[in-house]
């Protein structure tokens, strides 16, 4: 009795890898979107985790506490970029500087990469610095946006700063699909 070989033909190999081509071809762009969104997300959850963390400090330590990006002489003059390092201080005679490094710092937060962190209040006016009071009370509600390097607005996020200190996720536009500021306007990205 003949055996017979069992195998694929040239024919079929080549359609399947045909076909494992076209949906990789077209699963892609989806990995890549899904890639820069968690990006986007894991920035404001780390921000969100540091500002909670702040109040959560002034609270407990009955103190002042500033998160700012520090500039090359320790302030927070507005010369930092909130994309970039983030410190979190003890800031007892209110004059925004960090004083004794060694001492009054409490948290570091890395930068955001290529991505774009800011805070702005409801006026739309750029924040230099968040501070917490005693109480852990910021005294105006702002908006801390992040947004992708390519400026695509439905990857942008944002968390709601109440004036209470509070953090709440912003909203999603459900007309354009893309998160609100404080103000209730869609996200834009600079």
């Amino acid at each position: 009795m003949k055996k017979s070989i069992v195998g694929f033909t040239l024919i079929e190999i080549l359609i399947t890898l045909t076909i494992l081509s076209i949906l990789a071809a077209v699963a892609l762009p989806d990995f890549s979107d899904m890639v820069r969104r968690n990006q986007v997300q894991t920035h404001l959850k780390s921000f969100t985790e540091l500002m909670k963390y702040a109040r959560s400090e002034a609270i407990s330590s009955h103190r002042i506490i500033t998160i700012c990006p520090l500039s090359a002489s320790d302030k927070c003059d507005g010369s930092g970029s909130w994309s970039d390092e983030l410190t979190v201080f003890f800031n007892d005679n209110n004059n925004d500087t960090l004083e004794v490094p060694a001492n009054d710092t409490i948290r570091v937060l890395a930068g955001v990469g290529s991505n774009t962190l800011t805070v702005q209040d409801a006026g739309y006016t750029n924040q230099d610095m968040i501070t917490f009071d005693k109480r852990a009370s910021v005294g105006a509600t702002m908006t801390v946006r992040v947004c992708e390097s390519r400026k695509d607005l439905r990857m942008a996020r944002a968390v709601i700063i109440e004036a209470s200190g509070m953090a709440v996720h912003s909203r999603v536009n459900s007309v354009t699909g893309v998160y609100t500021d404080v103000n209730g306007a869609d996200l834009t990205c600079p």
